[in-house]
């Protein structure tokens, strides 16, 4: 089995904290109940930057990841989030070193 994984690296912007990881849990919780394939989704924040975050999701597959990337649901929470950033860098990414 090949693990994907997408990731974006989010600036939010101030004051916008609360509402960007509200709808973050939220796409996930949709994601986990719709979207087979989904094997874990991560949001961490910069300890001395609480607008910083970087999102993780690991997939089963690339399809599976792609699939989700191509729901209406996802383009519109996603879209969501990214309007309630300064800065936002995501991809998709596969596994190359494991320690």
């Amino acid at each position: 089995m090949t693990e994907a994984y997408a990731s974006g690296n989010w600036q939010v912007t101030h004051g916008k904290e609360k509402a960007f990881v509200e709808e973050w849990t939220e796409l996930l919780q949709w994601t986990r109940k719709t979207q087979p394939g989904l094997i874990r989704a991560k949001l961490i924040r910069h300890d001395g930057q609480p607008t910083h975050f970087i999102s993780f999701a690991e997939w089963e597959s690339a399809a599976a990841r792609d699939t989700w990337k191509a729901t209406p649901e996802f383009g519109k929470l996603h879209e969501s989030m990214v309007e309630k950033c300064d800065d936002f860098v995501g991809g998709n990414f596969e596994e190359h070193v494991t320690i």
